[in-house]
């Protein structure tokens, strides 16, 4: 799970495909609030509006990451 804080995609990956079925259930209970916890943090620091600005360019910017081919996403082929 080292992974997930370095925001490694390849390593993450490795992660998803050898985690058993408890381990990912206990996963996404430890981690189901923390999108929320991030948009309260932004909003009371930037504002609302900004937070919502953030949160939109992240969400877009993800799946444009996630849909480049395997190889070229950040991490992945390095060592």
């Amino acid at each position: 799970m080292l992974a997930f804080a370095d925001m490694d995609t390849l390593t993450v990956e490795m992660d998803r495909q050898t985690l058993s079925l408890e381990d990912r259930r206990r996963l996404l209970e430890l981690v189901k609030h923390r999108p929320l916890q991030f948009c309260l943090f932004l909003s009371t620091l930037f504002g609302q509006k900004h937070m919502e600005l953030l949160m939109l360019s992240a969400i877009k910017n993800s799946r444009t990451i996630a849909a480049r081919p395997e190889g070229t996403r950040k991490g992945e082929g390095q060592k």
